[in-house]
């Protein structure tokens, strides 16, 4: 089955909608449905299960996992929290090569984010990492074994830790990728699924006023290449 999520402004207003149908047959599996109250919905597709995972507005960050065949049951059910801190942005992948997805959450406050791991079964691992963040992107190597977090530290900086899936442990720290001359809104980071002299490079990206930039990384976490244009 297939999933699709999107939102609507009407009135000023949000709305959240989820819809599915069989990817085989092309029959609706469950018609467009309203979410109440969810922003910033993310979809992640797991071996055996859909994470929808969802901003409250208000409380933090909750995630359902989804039977691809029928959605609306589990819709129908209550949330697992991944954190419940009202820190407004969050990332989430999935890990290569595992039944896992990677989430990486902004906590209130900006002196600190969640990481938080999901299996199909909605088994989970979370750590904390006391680090400057207004705003937050994730990226997971393509080997399966470390993710990128790349973070908006202050209204003017962009640093980067690279972290370990395997107990969620640090393997390098803080390290700087850029001075902006406007506050970003936007940060987001991907991997190339090659290597460059043995490294997998992760491209991080965010908005400088109206326009983007974008920097490198090596797999190690080293800033590598940054630069400005579109």
């Amino acid at each position: 089955g297939v999933v699709v999520t999107w939102h609507e402004v009407r009135s000023g207003n949000s709305y959240g909608y989820a819809a599915a149908y069989d990817s085989a047959t092309g029959a609706v599996t469950m018609p467009p449905t309203e979410l109440a109250g969810f922003q910033r919905i993310r979809l992640v597709a797991l071996s055996t299960k859909i994470l929808l995972s969802f901003y409250d507005g208000l409380t933090g960050f909750y995630v359902y996992a989804l039977d691809p065949a029928s959605p609306a049951t589990a819709l129908a059910g209550a949330s697992t929290t991944i954190i419940a801190s009202n820190g407004v942005y969050y990332d989430v992948v999935k890990v290569p090569g595992q039944d896992l997805a990677f989430y990486a959450c902004t906590r209130s406050g900006g002196g600190s984010y969640q990481m938080v791991t999901f299996t199909s079964a909605l088994v989970t691992t979370t750590a904390s990492k006391s680090a400057a963040c207004v705003a937050i992107a994730v990226s997971a190597a393509p080997n399966g074994t470390h993710v990128q977090i790349v973070r908006r530290s202050s209204s003017t900086s962009i640093h980067g830790d690279y972290i370990a899936i395997s107990g969620l442990s640090t393997v390098n720290d803080n390290t700087a990728i850029a001075t902006t001359t406007t506050d970003p809104t936007y940060i987001a980071c991907a991997h190339r699924s090659v290597t460059n002299g043995g490294q997998y490079r992760c491209y991080v990206y965010w908005n400088e006023g109206a326009g983007p930039s974008i920097g490198a990384l090596s797999s190690g976490g080293g800033i590598t290449s940054p630069w400005s244009g579109s």
